[in-house]
């Protein structure tokens, strides 16, 4: 009989010990997750766990939104130490990829507090890649919206990032 009150002394610490990881659990998890966008509608999503018999290695989150007027935004959300962290060079840079290149400019910027990296194809648009916190490379691209439009599509979807995993 007293084997009983032990076993439920037990799996009570168990519960109790889970409980306490678990905010954690999902605060990573929603910095590892592209939130919806108000006034945009959500047209594609992927989502794909690096893992292998080793273990879990981290996330791919892929969401396509389009804007009323049907422009896209691709938005990658790539999180954990098997995607990495971002590479960004020290100091700021402005080049451009000529002469052999395709035109394409690049230039290390801020967002919301954030280091990153802005490139501009003329036959593409835009794509911005935004190191954020705990290994979370954000990559957001555009064929349609201008480089200021861009920024702010970023900085809300940062906002939103950020705010959902209070």
């Amino acid at each position: 009989m007293k084997s009983k009150p032990m076993f439920l002394k037990c799996v009570a610490v168990l519960l109790l010990s889970f409980c306490s990881i678990l905010p954690n659990a999902q605060a990573r998890d929603q910095l590892s997750r592209i939130p919806d966008m108000e006034g945009w509608k959500l047209k594609n999503e992927m989502f794909q766990e690096f893992s292998a018999p080793s273990g879990n290695y981290g996330t791919w989150h892929q969401r396509v939104f389009a804007d009323p007027s049907e422009r896209a935004v691709v938005v990658n959300l790539l999180s954990g130490e098997g995607p990495g962290k971002l590479y960004l060079p020290t100091g700021p840079v402005s080049h451009d990829d000529r002469p052999i290149g395709f035109g394409a400019t690049y230039e290390t910027i801020q967002i919301e507090g954030f280091q990153g990296i802005l490139e501009y194809y003329p036959y593409a648009g835009y794509a911005l890649a935004i190191s954020l916190p705990e290994i979370s490379t954000l990559c957001v691209e555009s064929k349609a919206l201008s480089k200021e439009q861009l920024f702010s599509f970023t900085q809300t979807l940062i906002r939103r990032i950020l705010s959902s995993q209070k």
